[in-house]
């Protein structure tokens, strides 16, 4: 299949608050993709930090029965930066979204989440 230069770059989730884990909303890409790039960042106000954290970027080719293309679990410097990345190659989709599936959060205030897929 030839590579497409028709690249999707989409905000699977805003930077709001988050609480709990569970599955974004769905998005249709332009056309199918097979090469992914899912960055995980986020902010924390007052004390609240986030200790662990666990996304997995799924992917459809129907928009409703789902795989997982791969997964970020940051640790470490990833936890100290408040960012990860991750590439996965060869799974093609037509609909991808976010779950996350841990997190840990301790202290007060509040944990701004963002999501970012790109897509070729």
């Amino acid at each position: 299949m030839p590579r497409s230069a028709l690249l999707d770059v989409i905000t699977l989730r805003g930077a709001v608050d988050i609480t709990t884990t569970g599955a974004e909303g769905s998005c249709q890409l332009e056309e199918i993709k097979e090469d992914h790039t899912l960055q995980v960042s986020w902010s924390v106000t007052s004390t609240r930090a986030i200790s662990a954290l666990s996304v997995d970027l799924e992917g459809s080719l129907d928009g409703s029965s789902w795989f997982q293309l791969g997964q970020i679990a940051a640790s470490g410097t990833e936890i100290t930066n408040k960012a990860a990345i991750e590439h996965y190659t060869g799974k093609p989709v037509a609909y991808v979204r976010a779950n996350v599936t841990a997190i840990t959060l301790t202290g007060t205030g509040t944990a701004l989440l963002k999501l970012l897929y790109t897509g070729v």
